[in-house]
């Protein structure tokens, strides 16, 4: 991430920019100096600067919201992928158990219990579809 500049020092640094070519304008014209030349080339001079302050302050602020989002969406991806490879060890084997005792129920003479145990079955299957389409992540690059 870059630093902000210093208003302090880019004020300075912007005003004897603009002093040194007042001066050597004045130098090449010929002119002399006067009062009301030098006060308005100063009013610019302070306008610009802080224009120009105003101007880097907001790169540095969209590159540092850039390097920010960047790195927070690698760390959502990588949890991402964690969550995709957790659903897929956990969900099938649970919704297998659910399938398992909803059977049981079914010859046991239980079929009450046994939606109830396929609605269980099919809520992790459901889970494992849903979370593969709404929480896909994108692929790894390969940088």
């Amino acid at each position: 991430m870059r630093q902000f500049p210093d208003p302090d020092q880019h004020f300075n640094e912007h005003i004897k920019r603009s002093a040194e070519q007042y001066a050597d304008g004045l130098q090449r014209s010929g002119l002399e100096p006067n009062p009301t030349l030098t006060r308005a080339v100063a009013e610019r001079a302070v306008r610009q600067a802080a224009e120009s302050y105003e101007r880097e302050a907001e790169a540095v602020k969209i590159h540092n919201i850039k390097i920010i989002a960047s790195e927070h969406r690698k760390r959502i991806n990588k949890l991402k992928w964690q969550g995709a490879g957790l659903r897929a060890r956990v969900c099938p084997p649970i919704a297998a158990v659910f399938g398992l005792v909803a059977w049981h129920n079914f010859h046991a003479g239980n079929p009450a219990m046994g939606l109830l145990y396929i609605g269980a079955a099919l809520s992790f299957l459901v889970m494992l579809i849903l979370g593969a389409i709404f929480d896909k992540p994108s692929p790894p690059s390969r940088r």
